[in-house]
C-alpha cells in the first residue's frame, strides 16, 4: 500500500512539549491511584526508576525502597507491585489475585512473567522483545540476592518455564474503541476533531488530570472530512496517531514526532488492497483504530459498497502500509451498515463489531493475535440502531452496548474470556439514584472500567441529557443508573451530542461532548463537574 508523506512541522500550542525519560519521573508526577487503572507508559516510567536507583534485592519488609512512587519490598513481587501501583507489596502467591493469565503471543509492555514450579517462585516485568522472532523477552526484574533491579534479556529456554499474565486494571490493553479521545505518555488526556474547515484540531489538557486544557490545529483546513469523527491510537513507543477521511476519499493519518512532543507529521494513506489482490475503494463513516498484538497499528474503515477494510503496518512504527478486505471463512467479503468499533480481546487477538442492515451485530476476530484469517459470525441480538461500544471487563470478557429500536440499552458479553458465544441482556433506561425516571435513549453509548473495576456507560437520551449506568460490583449485575447533574449547580449536564469516554491519569472518568467536560470528584464515584473546555 502507498503512503504519501503530506506535511512535517505543524502547529505547536505554547510550551515545548517532551517526551518523559526517566531523570524527569519526579517533575511530571503522571500518578494513577493505588489499586486503579494505570497506563502501559506509566507501568514503564516506575519500573525504570528502580533500575533508575540501584535498588538492591531483599526479601525484608521492613527495609523497603522508598522512591517517589512510593513504598515497596526490594523484591521481585514489591518491584511488580510498585509498577503497577498497588497499595501493598504482593508475594508472588497472591499477585494471581490482581491478573489474568494471557497467551505468549499476546505479551504486551507492562505484562507480568511469572513463575511458580520447580522450587522457583519469580516474577518479571515484560518490557518487549529483544529478536523479531519474539523468542527472547527483554525483562525488568528484581532478580535474586546479590544483585539490583535491572532489565535483563531472557533465553527462550528460561522465558517458558514462566506463565504471562496481565494486570486487570491496565489503561492502554484496548483502545478507546472507534474514538477521537486518547491519552499521551505524559498521563494527559488528548482528544482529535474535524473541523468545519477540513482541519484537525487537538485539544488536550496542559498537565495530567489537570481541569484546563489547550486546543491547538495541527493538520491544516481542507485536508479531512468535515464533522466526521477520527480515530485515535498509540503506538509501539507511545506516539499518539489519528486517522480520518479525507475529501477525496481516502485515509489520512497524524502522528506526534516523539512520544509525548511534535511537531506533529501527516500523511495519505491510498485505500489500496495489497492482499487477497489488489483494490482500490472509497471509505466512507468513521474509522476505528488499535494496536495489535505484534506492535502495528491497525485501522478498520466501512467502505461505500458495505464492505470493510483492513489495515496494518508493515512494521511497528513503519510508514509503510497494508490491506485487505475481511472476508469470513467462506470468503465472502462481510457486509456492513454501521462503523466498525474494534478492541484487543483476552487473547490478544484484535475483534470487531459492526451494525449490519437487518440491525444485528457482526463479529469478526483474528485466527490468532496479530495475524489472519479472520474468524467471523452473527451475533443473536437483534434491533439494533447506530453503532455499538466495546470493551473488556475484569474477567477478560468482550462486551458491548448499543441502542435499540426501541430506545433502550442492549448489553451483550463473551460467554467465557475470549470465547466466540456471546449472550446479551436489555438494560432498563431506569435511573435508581437521585430519582426513579425511565429515559429514551437517541445517542451511541460509549463504554469503560471505572476506577474499581465496575463496567460503566454513558448515553445521550431524547432530551439531550446523559444517561449513566454501572455495575453493583465488578463484573456483575445488577446495574444502576443516575442522570449526570453538575454538583455546583444540580442541573442535569446539557448532551447536545454523543459523549466521549476516557479515565484520566488520576483514575477518574472524564466525559467530554462539544465544549464542555465533566470529571469525577474522586475515582470511581460522583459527584461529577461540569467545566468548559478551556485554558
Amino acid at each position: 500500500m502507498r503512503i504519501r508523506l503530506l506535511a512535517a512541522a505543524v502547529l505547536m500550542f505554547g510550551a515545548t512539549l517532551v517526551a518523559p525519560g526517566t531523570a524527569q519521573a519526579r517533575d511530571l508526577q503522571i500518578e494513577s491511584v493505588a489499586n486503579g487503572p494505570i497506563s502501559r507508559q506509566e507501568m514503564l516510567l516506575r519500573s525504570a526508576s528502580w533500575i533508575r536507583d540501584k535498588v538492591p534485592y531483599s526479601q525484608d519488609n521492613g527495609s523497603p525502597h522508598v522512591n517517589e512512587f512510593g513504598s515497596y519490598r526490594r523484591d521481585c513481587s514489591g518491584f511488580l507491585s510498585m509498577a503497577w501501583h498497588l497499595s501493598s507489596s504482593l508475594s508472588t502467591a497472591t499477585l494471581p489475585s490482581v491478573m489474568r493469565q494471557i497467551t505468549y503471543d499476546d505479551l504486551q509492555p507492562g505484562d507480568a512473567l511469572l513463575r511458580r514450579s520447580g522450587g522457583v517462585n519469580h516474577v518479571g516485568l515484560f518490557v518487549g522483545w529483544y529478536d523479531t522472532a519474539r523468542t527472547r523477552p527483554k525483562v525488568r526484574e528484581e532478580y535474586d540476592f546479590g544483585h539490583i533491579a535491572e532489565e535483563r534479556i531472557w533465553t527462550n529456554s528460561y522465558f517458558k518455564t514462566f506463565t504471562p499474565y496481565r494486570y486487570n486494571k491496565v489503561v492502554g490493553a484496548t483502545t478507546s474503541p472507534g474514538s477521537s479521545i486518547g491519552q499521551d505518555v505524559t498521563g494527559r488526556l488528548m482528544r482529535f476533531e474535524a473541523t468545519a474547515d477540513g482541519a484537525v484540531e487537538l485539544t488536550e489538557q496542559t498537565g495530567p488530570a489537570t481541569t484546563t486544557w489547550q486546543t491547538g490545529t495541527i493538520d491544516p483546513p481542507g485536508g479531512v472530512v468535515p464533522g466526521v469523527p477520527i480515530a485515535t491510537a498509540a503506538d509501539s513507543i507511545g506516539r499518539a496517531y489519528y486517522f480520518a477521511r479525507t475529501p477525496d476519499n481516502k485515509l489520512r493519518t497524524g502522528w506526534e514526532s516523539t512520544p509525548g512532543a511534535g511537531p506533529w507529521l501527516s500523511a495519505t494513506i491510498e485505500p489500496t488492497t495489497d492482499h487477497d489482490g489488489a483494490e482500490t475503494v472509497q471509505p466512507v463513516g468513521r474509522p476505528a483504530a488499535a494496536i495489535d498484538a505484534r506492535g502495528k497499528l491497525t485501522y478498520f474503515v466501512r467502505t461505500s459498497d458495505g464492505r470493510l477494510l483492513h489495515g496494518w503496518q508493515d512494521q511497528p512504527g513503519s510508514a509503510a502500509w497494508h490491506a485487505t478486505i475481511i472476508r469470513d471463512g467462506a470468503g465472502v467479503a462481510v457486509q456492513l451498515d454501521g462503523d466498525p468499533v474494534v478492541s484487543q480481546d483476552v487473547h490478544g487477538r484484535i475483534a470487531f463489531l459492526a451494525r449490519t442492515s437487518d440491525g444485528k451485530l457482526r463479529y469478526g476476530r483474528q485466527a490468532a493475535p496479530g495475524t489472519g484469517p479472520w474468524v467471523v459470525s452473527t451475533l443473536a441480538a437483534t434491533g439494533i440502531v447506530g453503532n455499538p461500544s466495546v470493551g473488556l471487563d475484569v474477567s477478560g470478557k468482550l462486551v458491548y452496548f448499543a441502542r435499540g429500536t426501541d430506545g433502550k440499552l442492549q448489553h451483550g458479553w463473551q460467554s467465557t474470556p475470549g470465547a466466540d458465544t456471546w449472550l446479551s441482556t436489555v438494560v432498563p433506561p431506569t435511573t435508581d439514584t437521585d430519582g426513579i425516571e425511565t429515559v429514551q435513549l437517541a445517542g451511541d453509548p460509549v463504554v469503560s472500567l471505572d476506577n474499581s473495576g465496575k463496567l460503566t456507560y454513558f448515553v445521550r437520551t431524547t432530551d439531550s441529557r446523559i444517561l449513566h449506568g454501572w455495575q453493583d460490583v465488578p463484573g456483575s449485575d445488577p446495574w444502576h443508573a443516575t442522570i449526570i447533574r453538575d454538583a455546583t449547580t444540580n442541573q442535569a449536564a446539557p448532551a447536545p451530542v454523543d459523549p466521549v469516554l476516557y479515565t484520566d491519569s488520576a483514575g477518574k472518568l472524564v466525559v467530554l461532548m462539544q465544549g464542555t467536560w465533566l470529571y469525577q470528584h474522586a475515582p470511581g464515584t460522583g459527584p461529577w463537574h461540569l467545566r468548559a473546555i478551556a485554558g
